[in-house]
This record gives C-alpha cells, structure tokens and sequence, in this order.
C-alpha cells in the first residue's frame, strides 16, 4: 500500500467513525421523542393540562437532528434506498460505474444543502428567530444541523465514490473499511 493509500485509507476510517458516532448517538432520539409524546398523552389526558412545547420540541428540534445528522450513518451502512431491479443484475464493477456516474446527482443535493442551510441558519442566528409557542427556544441550531448534515453525508459520499471509483477501475477492495 502506497503513503496516499494510507492516507486516504485513515481520512476514510476518521470520517466513517464520526458518521457513526454521530449516528449512534442520534438514534436516541427517537426514544427521546417517544418520552415527550408519553408524557404529552399523560398531561392531556390525564391531568387534562397541555404540554403543547412537547410536541414542538419533537417536530421543531428532534425529529430533524435524527433525520439530517444520521444521513452519514445510513450511507455509511448501506441503508439509503436503490433500484434494486438492474442494480444487483450488474457485476460489482459495473455497479460501481454506475454508482460514480450517478454520484454527480448525489453531490449536488449535498452542495445545495451546505449552501442554502448555512444561509437560512446564518440569518435565524442574526434575525435570532425562536421557537413560536414556550418555551421560545431559538431555531438556529436545528438549521445548523442542515449544512452539518449535508456536509457529513457529503465526506462520506466521497468515501464511497473513491471507493466505487477504485473498484470500477482496478477492481480492488474499498479503501476504507466499513464502506459499502
């Protein structure tokens, strides 16, 4: 192995262990956000109160931390959807030329997410934009998590096209472990 296969080989293995890191600790969002829904269907029902900020923070603050920091994880692990139909039919070097030719589509989702979403959280940050009912949180951390999101899937999106590009013209295995 030459120095710039290790090099890309350790860059590769960093960003995939941050991707499911980041991943790992998302998931508990979801059991975060079943504990609010919980406790809201308590108050209401129970105590005949609201717990309206419940559900704000679960559509407002969880439900997009889980959806746009974990893209890197689902990539990472292979769970994002394909058109399974041909696909599976092709070669593994076939599929891997198919896969860098389409990656130009996947890149540019990316580039418009960093974009936009640092625009649209730059500007809540300065306009300080909150949340509309208690307990008035602000927004812009959840719009940061749009740019940051989109940048992580995008590193391991480069992972994955090195990888599909090293397999579509040698044939050899994936530089960085863990990558499908």
């Amino acid at each position: 192995m030459s120095n710039i296969e290790f090099v890309f080989k350790k860059i590769g293995e960093a960003i995939s262990f941050c991707n499911e890191w980041l991943g790992r600790i998302v998931s508990w969002t979801i059991f975060l956000m079943m504990c609010l829904v919980l406790y809201d269907v308590i108050v209401r029902y129970f105590f005949r109160a609201s717990a309206a900020w419940a559900l704000e923070i679960n559509q407002i603050y969880l439900l997009p931390i889980m959806a746009l920091l974990s893209g890197g994880y689902v990539l990472k692990g292979g769970g994002h959807v394909t058109v399974d139909i041909l696909y599976n039919r092709f070669r593994p070097r076939t599929r891997a030329w198919v896969d860098v030719f389409t990656s130009f589509l996947f890149f540019s989702l990316c580039f418009v997410l960093i974009k936009y979403g640092w625009k649209i959280a730059w500007r809540d940050l300065i306009h300080g934009d909150r949340m509309v009912i208690e307990p008035y949180w602000p927004i812009f951390p959840i719009r940061f998590a749009i740019p940051i999101g989109a940048g992580l899937l995008c590193l391991q999106g480069l992972i994955k096209f090195f990888n599909n590009l090293r397999i579509a013209i040698l044939g050899s295995q994936v530089i960085a472990k863990n990558i499908q």
